[in-house]
């Protein structure tokens, strides 16, 4: 068979024969001559061994693993030939090479000679040796010399004209380039050498030791140009396009003891026979193929030639090749298949020409039959057919149309089931803790309130006056200065806040600024470890706190004889430069924040700043994450999109709920975005008219209704429908970003992008915010 030819073996296959009534079989398989008994549509899960195609594929892959493994071996060989003493790629003397070769009885300086010496039989009107040959050879290792510099050389050396020169080293250098066979002849001569322990090879002025390390590489590249050449000998013998079917496959190895004897062997030289095992009993436990050992032998070909995965042994990419290899040529053998160059003779069939009847004869023959012409019955089938497809596309139009609205009815039921859960969920979660933030505000028992006021105060003050301590190591001596007074009063048997008086008390009168600085990181420090529990206002409140009452002391209430209690109370006292609220500033604006529970959030915050009370942050910050609807948000499970589930700020028309939730899930948008614009815009009245000329429930402006094609503004339907296509498309716009999304809504995304967010609009900002609230829109822009 020559390359191109196309081999199926399933052309001399019988029809199928339906065995339930002839063999007593179950009705759901089949039986042929070729498969056996196999399941009804089996050759369409069972593989199909392409071999054709695959090796072409595997040819061009071992080509480059070859090219690669060549060119690695030469940038070895030509590096370890730089680093001899005996060899330079510009300038060596070539007639003491000569001498050195010739005289050298390595297999790599042999097999150099031996290519010299072809060299001089094709080029014998030169007069250069053999010899003479391999100096240059070797002195234009690699390639990498320049065509000038070699034929230089060679013209003054051995004395020939220029024109020849230049011919011989252009002849040298493509035998580095181009020449396959001398490269591989060298690869093999070296790792010859290399196990003969050479102790020298001259025309590279390589010692036994470099040979050693150019063993592997050479090595590589020789096993690399042996898998090239067997798949591509394995290419010549498939053709380009033989397809070959796994049950057929298998039933013929297992139908030969020879064949299914020598694919045991190869499955075991590779450890794939416990994959075969198991590969060909999920095949039997689903009924593909019923006979045990041609299931065991369809398994075992598609996994050496890699139609199927392994399971357990996994092989590297060498071993895979080498398996695949062994899998071609049993395969081969299994149907026969020609292998080049065994007895092919091209004029065996010259004599079918001489055999075939001449021109026309068979014409006649049919002719004089008469048999039926059947084309007057396809008279009208292009119309038949055309009506036929129109019908059917008909039905699949209806069916998809049927598709398509059930599953917009279900993405709309789960959209807002799951909305409502989430409601329901961050309710009763807001609700717990508000109870909780209540009860630890305004009912402490009386154990609480010892420790609460007594023990966590003894405690805050001695770890925070020891912090700040810390804190000052570098402010130049007050750390000495304090930790010595303070130490001191503890070994006197002080406590703590006894101590820390003291201490100040003592320290020169320059260390106030100082210790004011430590003071200011201490707070800066604590403020930072409850971040991300407290909104901006709680943050501030908590800080003014901490100044108000440092270390669970007030300063301002000291009484005693030392002035540093004063210094300090006046550089702690509020509003002194810390660029943040007074407390009462501070105070105001939580209040405003947070409404009726503002009190008690005060409460706890400023026990927090006088007490080690870890716990009532958390639950603070529980509350927060619980009642904030931007906090709160979750994956959207139809979108995928990180937003928030708007709550709605006035009651929705209830003839308009259904549009918007549809017009939500159509354009991927975020439940309840869409209600909170429309409340904003317009107060969901669809005869709203702004100065500027929008219109309608989304205040659509007449550029942007003829742009998503709404014809008329005042419809409800329309004007929800071109507003969600106009969200949707600033989100793909601004990828995603929905602050800036809701500013281009108002104010237009050329304004968004000039900006590089919310432009400096009143109107712009305060619709960000009535949109998205106060801290998704602070947080975002």
């Amino acid at each position: 068979m020559d390359s191109g030819d196309h081999v199926n073996e399933r052309i001399t296959t019988p029809d199928v024969i339906g065995p339930a009534p002839v063999l007593n079989l179950q009705p759901m398989h089949q039986h042929a001559p070729l498969s056996g008994v196999t399941l009804h549509g089996a050759e369409r899960v069972l593989p199909t061994f392409n071999a054709g195609t695959d090796l072409s594929a595997s040819v061009s892959s071992a080509y480059g693993a070859m090219e690669q493994a060549t060119s690695n071996f030469m940038s070895n060989l030509q590096a370890a030939a730089s680093r001899s003493h005996s060899l330079s790629t510009e300038g060596s003397d070539l007639n003491s090479l000569v001498t050195k070769i010739a005289n050298s009885t390595s297999y790599t300086d042999k097999f150099l000679r031996s290519v010299g010496e072809d060299f001089a039989q094709r080029y014998s009107h030169s007069g250069i040796s053999g010899d003479q040959f391999a100096a240059a050879l070797s002195a234009s290792i690699g390639g990498n010399i320049r065509l000038a510099s070699l034929s230089g050389q060679i013209q003054n050396q051995f004395k020939v004209g220029d024109q020849t020169a230049n011919e011989l080293a252009a002849d040298i250098l493509s035998k580095w380039g181009e020449d396959n066979s001398f490269q591989t002849g060298l690869e093999r001569s070296l790792v010859t050498d290399a196990q003969q322990s050479t102790r020298d090879v001259a025309a590279f002025g390589l010692q036994s030791q470099e040979l050693s390390t150019l063993q592997r590489s050479a090595t590589d590249a020789l096993s690399a140009s042996e898998t090239y050449n067997e798949t591509v000998a394995m290419q010549q013998r498939f053709g380009a396009q033989a397809t070959f079917g796994a049950a057929e496959t298998g039933l013929r190895i297992a139908s030969d003891p020879g064949l299914f004897e020598r694919l045991t062997q190869t499955l075991d030289r590779y450890g794939l026979i416990g994959d075969t095992q198991r590969l060909a009993a999920e095949w039997r436990a689903i009924g593909l193929i019923s006979d045990r050992d041609q299931a065991y032998a369809a398994a075992g070909v598609s996994l050496l030639t890699g139609f199927s995965p392994t399971h357990y042994r996994s092989l590297d990419a060498e071993e895979a090749s080498k398996a695949k290899i062994a899998g071609y040529q049993l395969l081969g053998d299994t149907w026969q298949t020609l292998a080049p160059g065994n007895d092919l003779n091209y004029s065996r069939n010259t004599h079918i020409r001489e055999a075939a009847p001449a021109f026309g004869e068979v014409q006649s023959q049919v002719e004089q039959v008469n048999l039926y012409d059947p084309r007057g019955d396809t008279a009208g089938i292009e119309d038949r057919v055309l009506s036929r497809i129109r019908q059917e596309h008909g039905r699949v139009a209806s069916g998809e149309a049927s598709v398509n609205s059930a599953y917009h009815d279900s993405q709309t039921t789960l959209r807002h089931e799951s909305d409502q859960a989430r409601r329901d969920i961050r309710s009763k979660r807001a609700d717990h803790f508000r109870e909780q933030i209540t009860r630890s505000a305004n009912d402490s028992s009386p154990a609480e309130f010892a420790y609460d006021y007594v023990g966590g105060a003894l405690y805050s003050i001695g770890q925070s006056l020891s912090a700040v301590s810390t804190g000052v190591t570098n402010l130049e001596g007050v750390r000495n200065d304090f930790k010595e007074t303070y130490e001191r009063a503890l070994r006197d048997g002080k406590n703590p806040a006894e101590a820390g008086i003291e201490a100040l008390e003592n320290l020169p009168e320059i260390s106030a600024d100082r210790f004011k600085a430590g003071i200011d990181r201490w707070v800066d420090e604590r403020v930072a470890e409850v971040a991300d529990r407290l909104t901006p206002a709680q943050q501030d409140y908590y800080r003014a706190s901490l100044y108000e009452t440092f270390a669970g002391l007030p300063w301002s209430e000291l009484s005693g004889p030392g002035w540093m209690a004063n210094q300090i109370s006046q550089l702690l006292s509020l509003g002194t430069d810390t660029g943040h609220p007074t407390l009462s500033e501070a105070e105001q604006q939580l209040l405003e924040e947070s409404g009726d529970m503002g009190p008690n959030i005060a409460k706890l915050l400023r026990q927090t700043a006088t007490q080690y009370r870890p716990d009532l942050i958390d639950l603070i910050g529980n509350y927060n994450r619980a009642n904030e609807p931007a906090q709160g948000a979750t994956d959207n499970p139809l979108t995928g999109d990180s937003y928030p589930v708007f709550t709605k700020t006035k009651p929705t028309p209830a003839d308009l709920i259904p549009i918007f939730q549809e017009m939500e899930s159509r354009y991927r948008l975020p439940s309840g975005l869409l209600e909170r614009m429309a409340s904003v815009e317009s107060s969901f009245n669809p005869l709203a008219t702004s100065p500027k000329g929008a219109v309608g429930v989304m205040q659509l402006m007449p550029a942007t209704a003829e742009r998503f094609g709404v014809t008329d503004r005042t419809d409800p339907r329309q004007s929800i429908e071109g507003g969600a296509k106009y969200v949707r498309w600033l989100l793909d716009h601004f990828q995603g970003d929905l602050v800036r999304t809701v500013a281009a809504y108002n104010a237009g995304e050329g304004a968004v992008e000039q900006y590089n967010g919310i432009p400096p609009f009143p109107e712009t900002q305060d619709y960000v915010r009535r949109v998205l609230g106060d801290q998704l829109a602070s947080k975002r822009s």
